[in-house]
């Protein structure tokens, strides 16, 4: 199991209302929210209510670490503006830790996210309403703290006129008197080609949001949050992505659907007992607290002890032995715990990991198994092979045999001929152009000349003939 811990500041400071919190788990932390408003809203329902709907899923079936006094100002102005109180798992009473406050600068998961929803998107874009319900978080109030930090700009004014519409192109247009007609793009091809810079600069800056050089370079480094908050399982489950950023860099081999499958392990388990915030109505109640360092109440004793005018040397001894058995129980009982969260982050590993172990491990037997299988396969093979070639060579030498002598037979007699067409190639081209006197008794001219009329004169023949016997017959 993981124990997600959200540390809570929600005081008022110098007539500020100053509200912090942070995620932890064991050594790492992140801030999922920090805002400072004016300490009137505790007096205003209306002013209030958006500020709780922002925060209110960071009590929700959580576990809180909380100062005493942050906790009863944030109960007793939900009491007072009779808002439903949240079903917090548990409360730990603890001193906000003031350090954690120089790292309220670092963004947000849901703000990291809500950079890459942005870019590209007019300022007044109607859909960053809907994404506001659905992450509650104020957008006006986020687009204008990350222009600042230089996340994201309204200046680049050529993807403006990229993206601006037809109203205000055909106003430039006629304002500038351009010769152009037609469809958006040709507007824009104009524009770009006759206005100079600080012109266009002057009418489409402050228009659409766009992701700066820092921007992209936050965003390259946050994929794997991204591809979570698109992924289909974390709205069906709810799974928080201020928990799964820490998750990701806890577990930082796995892929966000393992990371995912974790969460979900994680949120199931069942609790049926949750915070009673009725006990911050009575203030005997609210000072059983949590004991968060036992060994005070010993140094008390010590003090007390040495405030004695006098303590004998077997007193003194007596009461330092009873103090290291008493410290030494106390600690045995601080350190069970861990043993046990140790043993459980072991045993507790998520499903989908302990079945995918179980598979390789099948695999692997299955493996063996099978190479044991082919091994045999391949023994056998080969013990029939050497068989059968020692009772077929007869056979072999039988069938085949001819065939190889017929077909060596043919190959020689096609090389044969081909040397020859080869050979009366060359004497032809020799004689043809004269390269070389050979002094042969025969001339390669001659013969072919010869063939020809041999041949032609059998077609005479053969001609005759056929007149011959046309001519008998019609006699």
């Amino acid at each position: 199991m993981y124990e997600f811990l959200y540390h809570v500041k929600f005081t008022v400071i110098n007539e500020k209302l100053d509200i912090k919190i942070f995620l932890s788990l064991e050594d790492l932390f992140t801030p999922v929210y920090s805002r400072v408003q004016e300490a009137s809203v505790l007096e205003n329902k209306e002013e209030f209510l958006p500020i709780y709907q922002e925060i209110h899923e960071y009590f929700t079936k959580k576990h809180i670490v909380v100062e005493e006094s942050h906790l009863k100002l944030f109960y007793q102005t939900l009491k007072n503006f009779e808002i439903s109180l949240p079903e917090v798992f548990s409360i730990s009473y603890h001193e906000y830790d003031e350090e954690l406050d120089q790292y309220a600068h670092i963004l947000t998961p849901k703000e990291i996210v809500f950079i890459n929803y942005a870019n590209g998107k007019a300022f007044n874009d109607k859909r960053f309403k809907s994404w506001e319900e659905d992450n509650y978080l104020d957008t006006e109030y986020i687009k204008n703290v990350l222009i600042e930090r230089g996340l994201l700009t309204t200046d680049d004014y050529y993807q403006n006129l990229l993206k601006a519409k037809r109203d205000l192109l055909l106003e430039v247009v006629e304002l500038y008197d351009l010769d152009v007609h037609g469809d958006n793009k040709d507007l824009i091809n104009k524009i770009k080609k006759e206005l100079p810079e600080e012109y266009v600069k002057k009418h489409f800056s402050g228009t659409h949001l766009f992701l700066t050089k820092k921007g992209k370079k936050l965003l390259e480094k946050s994929q794997k949050l991204l591809d979570f908050e698109r992924s289909f399982y974390r709205y069906v489950n709810k799974l928080p992505l201020e928990e799964f950023h820490l998750l990701s860099i806890k577990k930082i081999d796995y892929d966000f659907n393992g990371i995912g499958r974790l969460l979900m392990v994680n949120s199931n388990v069942d609790q049926l007992e949750f915070f009673d915030w009725t006990t911050l109505d009575d203030e005997e109640k609210t000072k059983e607290v949590i004991k968060e360092e036992e060994p005070k109440e010993i140094e008390k004793e010590i003090e007390d002890k040495d405030n004695d005018e006098k303590v004998e040397d077997d007193e003194f001894v007596d009461f330092i032995n009873k103090i290291s058995v008493s410290y030494k129980e106390e600690e045995k009982k601080e350190e069970e715990p861990e043993e046990i969260k140790e043993e459980e982050e072991i045993l507790i590993e998520d499903d989908y990991i302990e079945e995918e172990e179980k598979v390789r491990e099948q695999l692997a037997a299955y493996r063996k198994k099978r190479e044991m299988y082919e091994m045999e396969k391949r023994k056998q093979k080969n013990k029939q092979k050497t068989k059968k070639t020692k009772n077929n060579d007869f056979y072999v030498d039988e069938v085949y045999g001819e065939e190889k002598k017929g077909f060596s037979i043919l190959k020689w007699l096609l090389l044969f001929i081909l040397v020859i067409f080869i050979i009366i190639g060359l004497l032809y081209i020799n004689e043809r152009f004269e390269f070389i006197d050979l002094g042969l008794p025969f001339s390669i001219t001659e013969i072919f000349q010869a063939i020809k009329d041999t041949f032609k004169d059998y077609k005479d023949k053969v001609v005759d003939f056929i007149e011959y016997v046309k001519d008998y017959k019609s006699e």
